[in-house]
């Protein structure tokens, strides 16, 4: 009772049409921005998505959880979410490696005082087992 139906012949009509032909991703990169771009191989590029910027009230709160990750903490304060280029937030830099943290001279240093104290303990241990022997051999 609640449904009709009128008889008419069905028909599709075209919408719009942007004269390119159909494209596969071809590779993706970012716009200083933050925007995904998606490169097709038919030329063409399309936005597929946009980076979240994390900031916080104290970045020297984070807590460090190991593969230099952080995570937020009391101390840091909640997570303020914004995009690049806005509120602060810096601009991201695709295509870009990030430069080593660690003090190449500081660690170098750091690995000739475990070998130092590595060639100590070898030394003591050879010592010992000198005497040792020596024990053995006047009992």
């Amino acid at each position: 009772d609640t449904f009709t139906q009128f008889a008419n012949t069905s028909t599709v009509d075209a919408l719009s049409q942007d004269g390119s032909g159909v494209g596969s991703v071809s590779g993706v990169f970012f716009e200083s921005d933050g925007s995904v771009v998606a490169q097709l191989d038919n030329g063409e590029t399309r936005e597929i998505g946009k980076l979240a910027i994390a900031q916080f009230e104290n970045s020297e709160g984070l807590k460090p959880v190991g593969n230099s990750l952080f995570k937020e903490s009391s101390s840091s304060g909640a997570a303020i979410l914004g995009s690049a280029e806005s509120g602060g937030a810096g601009s991201v830099v695709g295509g870009s490696l990030e430069n080593s943290n660690v003090d190449l001279a500081e660690e170098f240093i750091n690995a000739i005082s475990f070998q130092r104290g590595f060639e100590a303990s070898a030394k003591v241990i050879s010592v010992i087992d000198d005497l040792l022997k020596e024990i053995i051999d006047i009992a």
